[in-house]
């Protein structure tokens, strides 16, 4: 199994937004059709799912980082100011601000396949996949 993670390692260093974008498109070629094959079982302790996941939500144009949590206060009087912030959120990503994914249209159509592929063979990432803001990244 070494020689898997060592494998997933150089493929999680190839699609980083500062490599070479033709090893980039390369890599996630591969990459997705490795998820494809994959089961839970294969991908098991040794596939880094949020390093995965982050770089896959930069490469489609998300910051990759995470959502901020609410710090619990669940008082009415910060409800109209969490719409607020929701709605200055939803439009400064539409069109405000400038555009932060790899240029490449096949490398982003690749890092979609691989970000489906990988839920299908892990059902438990889905939140993780949320959790990284990939939402609103593919409904734009």
């Amino acid at each position: 199994m070494s020689g898997f993670s060592s494998r997933l390692e150089t493929m999680l260093n190839n699609i980083n937004t500062s490599a070479d974008p033709t090893t980039r498109v390369v890599t996630l070629q591969e990459l997705s059709e490795l998820l494809r094959i994959s089961t839970e079982n294969t991908l098991a302790g040794s596939f880094q799912v949020d390093a995965f996941v982050r770089e896959l939500v930069k490469i489609l144009g998300g910051s990759g980082n995470v959502a901020d949590d609410d710090d619990g206060d669940d008082d009415d009087d910060t409800h109209e100011h969490d719409e607020d912030a929701q709605l200055a959120a939803v439009l400064a990503m539409s069109g405000g601000g400038q555009y932060q994914g790899d240029d490449n249209l096949e490398a982003q159509d690749l890092a979609a396949r691989c970000l489906a592929n990988l839920m299908e063979a892990l059902p438990g990432v889905s939140h993780t996949v949320v959790y990284h803001r990939a939402i609103p990244v593919l409904c734009s």
